[in-house]
């Protein structure tokens, strides 16, 4: 069940005109139902993985309380030299714990997502050593928004853990923070304290919060259908066929701006039906191709997904023993910039590693990944020389020319992380890349796109980014659109359904509802 079929959107209809029918204590089981309702429709018996990841951190969370309250009790009557060993220990009794749940909800994502991407590479190493043993390689159906929900679940267990918040007597609100329905298919990737507790509450209705989130639908459905949905038509044949120069280069950056659109426009439509429900969810994109460098670039892009990596894998391996003694000895024997180049790389690989296998079990993924963590290390490491050849030729930051080589040139750099993203292989992106640099053919109308297509296309670009930079500046679309007269606001407002109507790409053979985060 797509976030744009027409069963989804009578779904989110039904499930709000019930949501505030009902009484206030009770609205969060209307929520609960939907989820329930739109899961089984999408994945019908595979809900009972959802179910046993709800069930294992719930236990799991209320198992680490206990342990925690239980110190606090006892704590008190000890004396000073059996304190230490008393929290080792039950540190130790909560660190299993932790262990057990996250064993439990990776080791189903892991066999699930990523047996046959390592039942594969072990039969070639062993093809390699000459050894006689061949594992089957099986692929599941994976549960809908199973990369999703394991991470949030993950999340919850290591906060619970770390005291950030005591863990929820209430099955009902883990429940609902782990499979609130509009979420599963593409993220955000939530908190539980962010999330968690407005979907319990049984909010009341807000006119303003319900207006914002029926604009941002519409405009979410614009970006999908107008503008990434009609780029696939040129992007999809240029990559499944051997062609080169500009029609490649064409190729990439439509694709690049193709799944922005399409993923940007998804956290649209999610976000605005959390503010029907009364519910704020957290932006995914921030203006992403105004970025200035690569780190930039990733602060705005998938930002959920950034800061989960920050939190939970950044921090615990830079917190980890190992690292700890690292530092210390990088600290002994290096100085200056090369010494911080140490420290940040070691933590920031296992980031950019899992970012990318995260996408897929694929090599090609696992390259996505490392390339943007190469590119990083090396500006780091290079800082002195950039600094210095900005000092030698005067280049300020400030200055509007200076900005935009920085933002083409990050641009750039992502068109080259998204040929790989796109590829069917690693070796297909390196084929491509390559013949970007021929004039192998110049003909773009022959791939998809009629000048009327791309007109339209150009059209939905400019008026996209325009609103980027509207949001740049730090404008507010919503309270400067209701500043407007009525007619102008319902002239703008049937201007986009219009075009969703007629420029959108839907109908008979056409499957306008897959997303291309919806594979992950």
């Amino acid at each position: 069940m797509s976030l744009i079929s027409l069963p989804f959107m009578l779904l989110v209809t039904a499930s709000c005109v019930l949501y505030y029918l009902a009484p206030k204590q009770w609205r969060w089981c209307i929520l609960l139902l939907a989820n329930v309702i739109f899961y089984v429709a999408a994945s019908q018996a595979l809900i009972i993985f959802l179910i046993g990841s709800i069930l294992s951190v719930y236990i799991g969370g209320l198992a680490i309380n206990k342990q925690i309250k239980l110190q606090k009790a006892t704590i008190k009557s000890l004396e000073k030299d059996q304190k230490k060993a008393y929290k080792a220990m039950m540190k130790k009794r909560k660190q299993l714990i932790l262990i057990v749940v996250l064993a439990i909800n990776i080791g189903i994502l892991c066999y699930l997502k990523y047996y046959g991407f390592f039942a594969g590479n072990l039969n070639a190493i062993n093809a390699l050593l000459h050894v006689n043993v061949n594992i089957a390689v099986k692929k599941f159906v994976l549960p809908l928004g199973i990369s999703y929900y394991t991470l949030m679940a993950i999340s919850y267990m290591v906060d619970v853990y770390r005291g950030k918040y005591e863990a929820s007597p209430q099955l009902g609100k883990v429940a609902l923070y782990l499979s609130f329905f509009p979420q599963m298919t593409e993220g955000p990737i939530s908190r539980f304290d962010q999330l968690a507790d407005q979907l319990y509450a049984g909010n009341e209705f807000d006119i303003i919060k319900f207006k914002s989130g029926l604009y941002l639908i519409l405009w979410g459905l614009f970006k999908k259908l107008v503008i990434a949905d009609r780029a696939a038509l040129y992007v999809n044949p240029v990559f499944s066929g051997m062609h080169g120069g500009f029609t490649a280069f064409l190729a990439v950056a439509l694709y690049t701006l193709q799944i922005y659109a399409e993923f940007s426009g998804a956290m649209d439509i999610v976000r605005g039906i959390g503010y029907l429900f009364g519910v704020h969810m957290e932006k995914n994109f921030e203006q992403p191709f105004f970025s200035k460098s690569i780190a930039e670039f990733w602060r705005r892009w998938h930002r959920t997904l950034g800061t989960w990596l920050k939190d939970y894998v950044f921090y615990s391996i830079s917190l980890s023993k190992m690292n700890m003694n690292l530092n210390r000895s990088v600290k002994k024997h290096m100085k200056g910039n090369f010494g911080r180049f140490i420290l940040s790389a070691f933590p920031l690989f296992f980031v950019w590693f899992f970012n990318g296998f995260w996408h897929g079990a694929s090599w090609k993924y696992i390259v996505y990944g490392l390339y943007y963590y190469l590119i990083m290390m090396m500006g780091l490491l290079l800082a002195p020389v950039f600094t210095k050849i900005k000092d030698t030729w005067h280049l300020h930051e400030q200055r509007k020319g200076y900005r935009l080589f920085c933002i083409l040139r990050t641009v750039l750099i992502v068109f080259g992380g998204m040929l790989i993203f796109r590829a069917h292989s690693l070796d297909d992106a390196l084929q491509m890349l390559l013949r970007i640099f021929t004039m192998q053919e110049t003909d773009i109308l022959a791939h998809g796109l009629t000048l009327v297509d791309f007109g339209i296309l150009i059209w939905g670009l400019v008026l996209m980014f325009i609103i980027a930079g509207l949001k740049e500046r730090r404008v507010n679309l919503f309270a400067l659109f209701d500043q407007k007269s009525l007619l102008l606001r319902y002239g703008i407002i049937l201007i986009i359904g219009v075009s969703i109507i007629v420029f959108g790409i839907y109908g008979h053979g056409y499957q306008a509802s897959d997303f291309i985060y919806g594979e992950f």
